[in-house]
């Protein structure tokens, strides 16, 4: 049972969860992300709560009912289902699930871990996952169109230039060695039943993997590729994999052609922080964010 139906008033008072991953941060496990994913969706008009990956239930539950939607990060954790921020984002996942059979719109989008997380859980089979298979970490790829992409509501207000963009330049950011093959998906009746692919890709060595996806009845949506790279990731070119963003006009409008998209999903959410001064001490502003190398910028949450 979906809840699109449901969605429409517009709250156009934004606020967003990003789950902090854990980080091993000069011999200290600390919550955290880097801030590329703020920026990549503060450009299309949110504002970013961060959410800890080992918060109690009840500071989720109380989150959950406040803020408009969920990111889920890249980063290279284990997705086993004993950790500790799997557990968290599957507490999160379940939570928004019931949210929208009850007709309570709530966005989430998973990039790259996000991704692959999103499809374990939805598939409730971790070995889905193929796991350090793909040599696809460094390099920017055109997304390849399913059947599905006309009609999905991700792309449903991209231009035909923009399309083009999309479908027939190197526009997206890959760096992973993880993933999910297309006949892995097609066998696995929970994520076939559940989503629509709505583009695929193969990595340097022709192997294929599923890029994009989102759900048939759910706003839930996931990218392989990192959208927020190519417009704030400028890392030192002796950095690993510093060199090879494309940081083109194009590249970047399908950036933020993504972001405004599932902004504008989280602006049909309801939720709202039950004051201005509850909502401000929640934001990210009040943390202050470590500096990695020329351009990497690290919040963390001890």
């Amino acid at each position: 049972m979906g809840c699109f139906d449901s969605a429409k008033k517009i709250h156009l008072r934004l606020v967003r969860n990003v789950l902090n991953r854990n980080l091993i941060l000069h011999s200290q496990q600390v919550s955290g992300f880097y801030d590329y994913y703020a920026r990549w969706l503060e450009q299309s008009g949110a504002r970013i709560v961060p959410i800890r990956y080992n918060a109690p239930r009840e500071e989720l539950d109380e989150l959950f009912s406040s803020i408009n939607g969920l990111l889920y990060t890249g980063g290279d954790l284990s997705l086993k289902f004993d950790t500790p921020y799997y557990k968290t984002a599957h507490y999160l996942y379940n939570k928004a699930i019931a949210a929208n059979d009850e007709g309570d719109f709530f966005p989430i989008w998973g990039t790259c871990m996000g991704f692959q997380l999103i499809s374990i859980m939805a598939a409730v089979d971790y070995s889905v996952l193929d796991h350090g298979v793909y040599d696809s970490d460094g390099i920017m790829l055109p997304l390849v169109p399913t059947e599905y992409a006309s009609s999905s509501r991700m792309l449903a207000r991209a231009s035909k230039e923009l399309l083009h963009d999309i479908f027939e330049k190197p526009t997206t950011v890959n760096l992973h060695h993880d993933g999910i093959t297309p006949e892995t998906w097609a066998s696995n009746e929970k994520l076939s039943s559940f989503f629509d692919v709505i583009s695929t890709n193969e990595d340097s060595k022709n192997r294929p993997f599923i890029s994009t996806f989102e759900a048939k009845d759910y706003p839930i949506y996931g990218a392989q590729w990192h959208g927020e790279k190519v417009a704030f990731d400028f890392m030192d070119k002796t950095e690993s994999n510093g060199t090879f963003i494309n940081h083109s006009y194009e590249a970047v409008a399908v950036s933020q052609y993504f972001s405004n998209f599932f902004v504008s999903e989280c602006r049909k959410s309801q939720h709202r922080f039950q004051s201005a001064t509850e909502e401000s001490n929640h934001l990210l502003y009040h943390f202050t964010p470590r500096i990695e190398g020329n351009s990497a910028v690290l919040y963390t949450f001890e």
